[in-house]
Order: structure tokens, then sequence, then C-alpha cells
């Protein structure tokens, strides 16, 4: 038993060792319960080159029983209690209140060991210290500020436990108990454990452990087993922090209970808790090889103030300069010399990135423009504009750090350069923050898809979105495509791919090349979603021999030409698949075609295929075997003729509940009611116009004359004729259409004499269906 303090106990060196402890330290051994024990009256005790061998049951090695004594120094020690089954309960070493102590100095080796086997006793164990030491209404703690270095664990439950079991069991109260740690527990090793690294069973107050540097193979362990317990139901959540720490136990967590777990370095724990069910106070964060993650019930990433969570913004690109001709700058010019250009990209935060590299020397005589430009980066949004006079080195920037113009270019109206160049880059491409989410594109993932939402900006917009429930709303001709046929004779054109054969404009219509084969091809200007449509006016058949129509999910071109399409002739309708120029009839039925039929196919989700005649479902099937593509049109033959096709993404929405103002043409290829729905719809309007020389009108007489006016067809009905000068005693009404491209204009002469209209003026010409 030890009492008095400021003493050095040292055993004397021997002859080197194979064991853990390598510089075979004198031994202590004896039938002392416990084999040394100090209670101290004062501070400063020292243990050196020692073995503290206890090899009876129920026999300890060491024990420190007292209240915070300073200065518990041990250094190439060794602990070792019974390896019998039969020791269930004993540690090796008992330590009890010290503050700033070390057992096991840095670089040193240390060892503990005690018996093999499950639910064995811990080597070390922390406490507090008894009632017997310090009184019923004393502070007790377990220890405070304790470094254990050096030390390789052989066996044992847990090869350290921190707990202040003996104050409570013996009738103590929790609120006498006062700090317990911090610990730092560092160059570690452990063999054959039976149970946790380290066990905390301590009440009242929270603890801090730091582990470095420590290998764990515990062949015994399994994943379900924490590297640290910390279940202990009066446990305060502990803070603990590792550092390059292994297992040999694949996929071992790393905490059992609460902890706010901070794991850096290497670590193949894995970041998470055993008790997930109850949702455990605390978190494990781990931040090792460029990886961070969370996991428990703690803070997560967590961001505050000013700060952001976000993805690290690059250095931006090298910007070009360009500069302008003599003479080209009359004011605000940039000096005559050579210079360097850099910028700096910033956040929508307000943070920088790193300077770029040097642009290519600029040389002005004083009178030049110089313009700098660059392809801004993911994140950037305003940019920091740096000039200089070295090529290796960044000039100073006119704006302050984190400010700038925005846009892509700035011509240098000669601007102060004053401003160090930052030397770190706060910035991100993409961040998280109190401004919300800044990132320049959103992916949506679900039902084994994505859906990548962006867009090209050319200035700030504010866009807020409605207070209402529902979905968002997509106009109907989102990514459409339109074609008229009316243009000069040719080629169809370059919006479209020609998959098989020939398609051409034919005084404009759209007409086949081929005699009895399939004329086929499909808008390519822009993409279209897998729910499309593609529509048609037919304009010319050619009995059973042709038949048009309009294809959707089009793709491949010759032998590799696929598409689902819906032709008809004078007598059927068809609704069939191509599939590598190979066709397929789906459905068919008999139906008369004529001119002027409006054919539509729709293909839904899922396949679902639906053919339109005049408005009316006339056709269903429902096919997967194409997937992709792009509205198109069929005429199999070269007589029957199309015009007005339109394609594009099917509308979600049932009606237009907005209001709304259109810049561009809008095609209503189903008509348009106005008014009570009993009414019949307007299908089709129309102005077209054509240069006439129309012939003498008699005196006091009213006289049709037909003329040519491309673009009508026979089943319109003319309502408006407008001549674009006025000739006295002469009036002008419309007549009627004769036939395609044909209709007719009333003359009135209501004078004494002939008029003869006016040779070579365009007239309007307005038809309605």
């Amino acid at each position: 038993m030890v009492r008095g303090g400021g003493v050095l106990f040292e055993g004397q060196r021997n002859v080197g060792s194979t064991s853990f402890l390598y510089n075979n330290a004198a031994s202590i051994a004896g039938n002392a319960f416990p084999l040394i024990e100090v209670l101290p009256t004062a501070s400063g005790y020292q243990f050196e080159n020692l073995q503290f061998n206890a090899n009876k049951l129920q026999q300890i090695g060491f024990v420190l029983d007292a209240s915070s004594v300073f200065g518990l120094l041990m250094n190439r020690i060794a602990f070792g209690s019974s390896n019998s089954a039969s020791n269930v309960n004993t540690p090796a070493a008992v330590i009890k209140g010290p503050t700033e102590s070390t057992i096991g100095y840095p670089g040193n080796q240390n060892a503990c060991s005690t018996s093999q086997i499950a639910l064995g006793p811990p080597c070390i164990r922390i406490t507090t210290q008894s009632l017997a030491t310090g009184g019923a209404a004393g502070t007790y703690a377990a220890a405070s500020s304790l470094k254990i270095h050096g030390f390789a664990f052989q066996g044992s439950g847990a090869s350290i436990q921190i707990d202040s079991l003996p104050l409570l069991n013996s009738g103590g109260a929790s609120v006498n108990l006062v700090q317990s740690g911090p610990y730092e527990i560092k160059d570690f090793l452990r063999e054959v454990g039976k149970g946790p690294f380290i066990r905390l069973a301590y009440a009242g107050v929270g603890t801090t452990i730091r582990l470095d540097r420590g290998d764990d193979d515990a062949p015994n362990a399994s994943p379900g087993n924490a590297f640290i317990d910390a279940a202990y139901t009066g446990n305060p959540t502990p803070t603990i922090d590792t550092y390059n720490i292994g297992t040999s136990v694949g996929g071992q967590v790393i905490v059992a209970g609460g902890g706010n777990v901070t794991m850096s370095g290497y670590s193949s724990f894995a970041a998470g808790t055993t008790l997930s069910a109850t949702a455990p106070l605390g978190g494990v964060g781990v931040v090792s090889g460029g990886n961070v993650a969370t996991a428990g019930n703690g803070l997560g990433i967590q961001a505050s103030g000013i700060s952001a969570v976000g993805y690290a913004m690059p250095r931006p690109n090298t910007p070009t300069v360009a500069v302008g001709g003599h003479g080209s700058c009359s004011v605000n010019c940039v000096a005559a010399g050579t210079y360097y250009y850099a910028i700096v990209a910033n956040d929508p935060n307000g943070k920088n990135s790193l300077p770029s590299a040097n642009s290519a020397a600029a040389t002005t005589d004083g009178t030049q423009t110089v313009t700098v430009s660059w392809v801004p980066i993911a994140g950037q949004v305003t940019t920091g504009r740096a000039r200089g006079t070295s090529p290796t080195f960044t000039g100073n920037l006119t704006d302050t750090i984190g400010s700038g113009v925005q846009g892509t270019s700035y011509v240098d109206g000669g601007f102060f350069y004053s401003v160090s160049p930052p030397s770190s880059g706060p910035g991100n491409s993409a961040s998280l923050s109190s401004a919300g989410l800044a990132t320049s594109g959103i992916t949506y993932v679900n039902s084994g898809f994505a859906d990548t939402i962006g867009g090209t900006l050319s200035a700030n917009r504010t866009q807020t979105l409605p207070d209402v429930t529902g979905i968002f709303p997509v106009t109907s001709y989102v990514n459409s495509a339109y074609d008229n046929a009316t243009r000069a004779n040719g080629a169809i054109g370059s919006n479209w791919t020609v998959q098989q054969n020939g398609l051409n404009i034919a005084s404009n219509q759209i007409q086949g090349t081929s005699s009895g084969a399939s004329n086929t091809g499909f808008w390519n200007a822009n993409s279209f979603s897998p729910v499309q449509f593609a529509q048609v006016a037919i304009t010319a058949l050619n009995g059973a021999n042709d038949f048009p129509g309009v294809t959707v999910l089009a793709t491949g071109t010759g032998a590799s030409s696929t598409y689902y399409d819906c032709v008809e002739n004078t007598t059927n309708i068809y609704l069939q698949r191509v599939v590598s120029g190979a066709s397929t009839n789906l459905t068919s039925t008999a139906s008369a075609g004529a001119v002027g039929d409006l054919l539509r196919l729709e293909v839904a989700p899922g396949g679902v295929l639906t053919c339109f005649k005049n408005g009316v479902s006339t056709l269903t099937a429902t096919d997967t075997q194409i997937t992709s593509g792009s509205p198109g049109l069929l005429i199999s033959g070269n007589v029957a003729t199309e015009k007005n096709w339109s394609g594009g993404n099917l509308h979600p929405l049932g009606q237009l509940d907005s209001e709304q103002d259109w810049t561009r043409p809008q095609h209503f290829a189903q008509g348009v009611t106005v008014g009570a729905t009993n009414n019949p719809s307007l299908a089709r309007y129309g102005r077209y116009t054509s240069t006439l020389s129309p012939a003498s009108v008699a005196a006091n007489t009213c006289a049709a004359q037909s003329f040519t006016v491309t673009g009508v067809l026979a089943s319109d009905i003319l309502i408006g004729v407008n001549k674009p000068t006025e000739q006295a005693g002469l009036s002008v009404t419309p007549g009627h259409v004769t036939g395609a491209n044909t209709a007719t204009i009333n003359f009135c002469n209501n004078t004494a004499a002939s008029i003869t209209p006016t040779a070579t003026e365009t007239y309007n010409f307005v038809v309605v269906q």
C-alpha cells in the first residue's frame, strides 16, 4: 500500500522479451488483495518498468483510489490478472479519480491482459473512488485528463471500462458525480477481445474520448458488437473522436447507443450504430479520404450563419482577350502597355473561387479597346476582374472579393485595379445555404428513371410558385413542330430526316417520290418525350393504291427504319408497327378516306396507341416494342398528298385555364368551338394571297371570275376577298371555292362603261371549314 506522494517506483530492466512488453519489466507478484493499492495523501506517483501480475482469482494487480489526485505517471507498465475461465469480473487494474495523469508514454510499449472469455472482466477499469475515501457528501470523478498510450490488450470483456458503479451501487447519489475525462487513448492494439474495446457506464455527466491510431484484432467480435458500448441507460451522450482506427471485423459499427462520433483519417468501421430502432442520441460523422458521412440521430451535416454546404467551385476558365484597332477607344482607355487578365468566379452567396490562369498577353497603344471574355463554370453568377503586368502572377482586382460583373465579357474601361486577389476559394458550384438551394440543374429520380431539370439563362430571373395544389402546367406544344408545306417545290427540307425513299414539296403539298413503296420521314429539329403525337391533313388520295398518314416514335433510316403509323386509303384505315423496315398490322377497320381528313396518332404512357380520324378515336392498340423516337409522316405511293403536319409532346392538362398572350402561331388541328358546345366547331381558318390580273367587267354587270389560289382546299368555304385598291364604280365580293387551289371572285360594275380591274394586284382570300 502506498500513501505518501512524490515517489518513484522503478523496476530493474532485464533481458529483452518477445511479449508485447518488449523491455521485460520487473515483475511484482504475491498474495495481497489487491496486489498494489495506492491511497494518496499527496500528489506525484511514478511507476516505471514494472509488471503487476495478479495471478490469483479475484486479485487485482493495481488499484488507485483517490479524489482528484494529480500526477499518476506510469511508463513501460504491464497489468495482468488471472487468465482462468473462472475470472469473470476481476480486472487487471482499477483506476479511481486521477487527474492530469498518464499511463504509458508515447513511443513506449505497455501491456494489459486478463481472461480470454466472453463476458469477461475489463482489463483496465476507470471508475469513481469509493465512499470510504470520499465521504457521502463529496464529489466523485472517474478521472480527469487521463492519457493511456502504447498499450497492447489481450483478452478481456472490454479492454477499458469507464463507469460510476462503485459510488452508485454503494449508496452514493448521481448529483455527486462530476467530470469524467477527457481521455486520450493512443497507439493501441487489441488481440482476442471478447467484447467492446471501450464500455461506458457512467451517469451524471458526459465524457470526451479521443482514440488515435489503433488496431482492433478481435476475432470473436461481430458486426453487431460495437467497438464502443455506450448503451447503458444512464449514459449522457459521449463525444468520441477517432483517427486512423482499424478493425478486423468487416461491417462492425463504431458505437452502440448514443454518441457524437467523428471518424477521420483511415477507418474500417461502419458509420452507424447498433441501436437504430431507437434512434440514439448523437450521431456518427466520417471524414476520411475525401469522404464525409453521417449516421445516427445527430445534426448530420449542418451549416449556420453565412456558411453553406456545397460542392467546391473549381478554378474558372482562362479568359480570352481581344484588342481593338487603333482609335477604337476614345475615352477611359487602358494605358499603353502589355497586360495579362484573369477572372474570379463568384457563387450566388458571394463566395469566390481561386483566380483563373492568366490570359495571353494583350498589348495596347492607349487608343484601343480591350475586351475580356470567358466561358462561365457551374455556379458562376458574377465575375471578379483582375489585370496585371506579369505573365506569372495574378494581378489585382477591380472588384471587391465576392463581387463582380454579370454576363460573360466586359470591356476594360481603364478601371482602377487595387484589390489583392484571393488566396482561398470558398465558392461552390452548387450549395445549400440560408438563401436556399443554388445549382445549375436538379435531377429528380423515381420509378427507375431520371428527370433532369435545368436551362440556359441570359439574365437574372425571379419566379414564384403559386400557392395551390396541383401539377406544373405544361404547354400543349412543348417541343412542338409544324410544317404547312408552303414553300418552293423540291426536297422536304433539313428539318426532316428521310427514312425510306423520298419526300418532296409539290405545289405546297407533301408528296412521296416512290410508287408502291413507303416514303417516310421524321422531324429532327428538336427532341420529344416518348409520350407524343403527330397529325396531318390529307389533301389528295389515290383510291386503294396510296396510303397517306402519320408516324410516332420514329427512328433509323433505310433498313433500320422503325416507327408506329396510322394511314388510310379510300376504303380502310390501318394502325401498324414497323421495326427495322418490317411491318406488322396492329389493327385496322373499314373507313372511307376522303380529301380533308385529319389523321392524328397519339402514343400515351404504357404504349397505348390511338389513331383519331377527324377528331374521333378510330383505332386503338397497346404495344411497347418501340419506346423512343420522334413524330413524322408516311405516304405510301407518289400520288397522295398531305399538308399542315404537326407533332409534339402530349398535353397533360384537359383545358386552358388561364389567360394567355400568344407571340407564336397556334395550330388548332381539332377545331375551335366558341360559345355553346352544340355549335359546330371551326376546324380550319386560313388566309391566302394570289397576284391577279382580272378580265374587264362590262357596264352595269356582275360576273364571277375564277382564279388559282394556292393552298385553298376543295372543302374550304370562302368568306372574304380583299382587293388592295379602290376603283370607282367597281365592287368585289367573295364567290366560292370550286376545287383545290381554285376560287372565284364576283366583280360588279355599276357604271355605264366597262371597267378593267387593275392588273397584277395581290388579293387576300380568307377561308374556313
